[in-house]
């Protein structure tokens, strides 16, 4: 009986241990399983990632290709195929695929494809906006009500709201109020299609300047707000005719004008007129050598680009100025105190002396506002602008073609 009772037992005993056995071959076979799926996904996780960076590598290797030849790439109508294969992005890359579209209105897509990742991120090619509606290396003094319709970049901030830019400057911006209490500097919204074709929004709060006292961007507590873009690299000549400037380069672009050359002040007070009858005959580049001064109204209903050169310049009164301005003269020219001299000999002096400097090289009053934009290389002086009202800024009434450039479009990145 006693024997009968430990063979029961003992069978017990490897019947409970066979199952923990198998137990844990199951547990064990369940858990290398899992190990093993696991690695198995870790393993497609990395080829997917290596796939993502070895795609998303060829995007901004054709880009950084297609930044440097672009001319070739977009206004020489090249075949993408051959840009991609001159680009050589792809040398090592066997598995990777590239493809460039681009649509008329300058949009376009850069597509990779590796293995089964595919990547897009979108870009557009065209005339570089948001540089502003005056762009100036002197010393800016804005006086009484002045008000900005300005450029934008060309990409909001969130939606509809964009970064606006008035003015482009590389030394100082003061405002006063010409002793007019209720006058103020103010931004207002971009016109419609002003900065850009299509264009339709509004500045960003931090991008809409309200000065209702003086106040210079050299105050570091000042209450300009970002629509006024202090710039170090600023280059009003090669913003204009987009290129360096030189005495090589200033006498072939005079070469595209119609050449003024003004002798004295009896000259320079006729400005107007000598500019009006250009403008009647058809000329849309008038080049003027020497002061121009300006108290008679200028008319012009397409586009023209007007060049000062030189000399003082001064407008007062209204104007319709369907263009854009470009005011140049040399730094030894501008400091020499006798230019102080030739200003008391203008003859509405007596209306304007109160809001010159020592440093004036260039004043207007009234509207005087080319819709094109201001562009002043007068680097160390001072341009003064007095009860402008409103510098509406049209992009399209600027004559000159605008240097064209390629971007990204922010949040552009598409993967599926």
């Amino acid at each position: 009986m006693m024997r009968r009772y430990f063979h029961v037992q003992g069978m017990a005993t490897l019947m409970m241990t066979m199952m923990v056995t198998f137990v844990m071959v199951m547990v064990s076979f369940a858990t290398f399983k899992a190990s093993l799926y696991q690695m198995k996904r870790a393993q497609n996780f990395i080829k997917l990632r290596q796939s993502h960076w070895r795609a998303e590598g060829a995007i901004e290797c054709l880009y950084a290709y297609l930044q440097q030849h672009t001319f070739s790439a977009f206004e020489q109508h090249t075949r993408f195929d051959k840009i991609i294969s001159d680009s050589q992005c792809l040398t090592s890359l066997v598995s990777t695929q590239l493809d460039v579209s681009q649509e008329p209105d300058g949009r376009g897509l850069i597509h990779a494809k590796d293995n089964a990742y595919n990547i897009s991120r979108r870009f557009h090619y065209g005339p570089k906006v948001g540089e502003g509606v005056i762009v100036l290396n002197a010393k800016a003094h804005f006086i009484g009500q002045v008000e900005f319709m300005p450029d934008t970049l060309r990409y909001p901030r969130q939606s509809g709201l964009f970064p606006c830019v008035s003015v482009r400057f590389l030394d100082e911006v003061k405002y006063s109020q010409g002793g007019r209490p209720s006058a103020q500097l103010l931004t207002q919204q971009p016109a419609v299609n002003g900065p850009y074709p299509q264009f339709e929004g509004e500045c960003t709060s931090s991008h809409r300047t309200t000065l209702r006292q003086h106040d210079s961007t050299q105050n570091p507590q000042h209450g300009f707000a970002k629509d006024f873009v202090q710039d170090l690299t600023i280059s009003p000549f090669s913003s204009y005719f987009l290129q360096a400037k030189s005495p090589s380069s200033i006498r072939q672009l005079k070469r595209q004008f119609r050449l003024v050359n003004i002798t004295n002040l009896e000259q320079a007070h006729q400005c107007a007129s000598i500019i009006n009858r250009l403008i009647s005959l058809g000329y849309s580049r008038v080049w003027v050598n020497g002061h121009c001064l300006i108290d008679s109204p200028i008319s012009s209903y397409k586009p023209i680009s007007l060049v000062v050169e030189g000399g003082i310049f001064a407008a007062i009164g209204e104007h319709e100025f369907i263009g854009s301005m470009f005011y140049l003269i040399d730094t030894t020219i501008a400091q020499n105190r006798t230019l102080n001299e030739v200003w008391k000999s203008v003859r509405f002096y007596p209306q304007i002396k109160a809001d010159l400097s020592d440093k004036t090289v260039y004043f207007s009053e009234g509207h005087f506002a080319p819709k094109g934009g201001i562009y002043i290389d007068a680097l160390g002086v001072e341009a003064v602008f007095k009860d402008i009202g409103v510098f509406e800024y049209r992009a399209s009434a600027h004559p000159f073609e605008r240097s064209k450039v390629l971007e990204w479009q922010p949040g552009g990145w598409f993967a599926f």
